[in-house]
């Protein structure tokens, strides 16, 4: 594994690093895949591939499912949940109508989105488990099979496969301030700016970064990324994947 830093102008979302790589990939994806695909009467063009058209200046979140799903879901700037891609398990027709939601999060062919109340709801082909109840949830994410849920209080709720811990290991008590998921394994910052991993241990990615003041933390299968208060960005993971990283 690989550790890599760089400094530069704060970033604004440290998903958009990881979301606009996993977007390239997926295009190159769809297009190497369009007859296979078509064959099974789905249309792969750049509207799959990209969002909407008619959405696209008016989007205030944006989330995808992993590759294979070939989902991508934005949440408009009055909270309505605009989904596009390959209509497996309904991901695209069963998502909710209304508006006031206020974050969503796409794993494996299912998805979840935040309320305005701060309550949870989900669909397409849902986790063993059924997400927490209850209200104050303020962020969200998901991956292939298991999910958390940021609370308001900082608590983490979690959801889902258990695969090596990635559930029932996650840590108790309040205050922290950002999530993440990747393929059995989850991430948080604490109170202090740090960085915690738990899961699975055989990944290249559980290597987080040591220290303090972190803001903000994403992941990918194979790699992760956090920012800290000073805008620099530290990557981790699979060397092939860290060499992607770094701040401009």
């Amino acid at each position: 594994s690989a550790v890599a830093s760089g400094t530069g102008n704060p970033l604004d979302s440290i998903n958009y690093i990881v979301n606009a790589f996993s977007m390239s990939k997926a295009k190159d994806q769809f297009t190497t895949n369009q007859h296979a695909y078509s064959t099974n009467n789905f249309l792969i063009n750049s509207e799959v591939a990209e969002p909407p058209k008619w959405f696209r200046n008016f989007y205030s979140d944006v989330s995808l499912g992993n590759l294979w799903s070939a989902i991508g879901m934005g949440l408009t700037t009055d909270g309505s949940v605009v989904p596009w891609g390959l209509p497996y398990y309904n991901l695209v027709s069963d998502a909710p109508s209304g508006t006031g939601f206020i974050d969503i999060a796409g794993g494996s062919y299912w998805a979840v989105v935040i309320d305005s109340d701060g309550s949870l709801s989900s669909w397409g082909q849902l986790p063993q488990d059924p997400h927490p109840t209850g209200t104050g949830f303020t962020k969200v994410v998901a991956d292939w099979g298991h999910g958390l849920a940021l609370a308001s209080d900082g608590s983490i709720s979690a959801w889902g496969n258990d695969a090596y811990g990635s559930v029932s290991y996650t840590p108790k008590g309040t205050g922290f301030t950002d999530i993440a998921v990747s393929l059995n394994s989850s991430f948080a910052i604490d109170s202090a700016g740090s960085c915690v991993h738990w899961g699975n241990p055989y990944t290249d990615i559980k290597n987080v970064p040591v220290g303090t003041g972190f803001t903000k933390i994403a992941a990918g299968n194979n790699h992760a990324l956090a920012l800290d208060s000073a805008g620099s960005v530290s990557s981790w993971g699979a060397e092939w994947c860290a060499g992607y990283t770094g701040a401009s």
